[in-house]
């Protein structure tokens, strides 16, 4: 799998052991971002920073009531 960092970084292609131990050496979360791809882009980061920003962008792109 190919793994990218918090930054964007990508790490490179690496086996799932050697991703898992790089997240849990700097207590991240690592987590599927593009599994169509070949290889598949796995992401090291701080998940719960992950489901704020990701219902942010949601909230964000939601249409404002028109009128009120």
């Amino acid at each position: 799998m190919r793994v990218v960092d918090e930054q964007g970084q990508q790490l490179g292609v690496m086996s799932l052991e050697e991703a898992l131990a790089k997240a849990a050496g700097q207590a991240l979360t690592l987590f599927k971002s593009h599994i169509k791809l070949n290889p598949p882009v796995c992401r090291i980061t701080d998940y719960g920073k992950f489901l704020y920003w990701e219902k942010k962008k949601k909230k964000m792109a939601k249409p404002q009531g028109a009128g009120k």
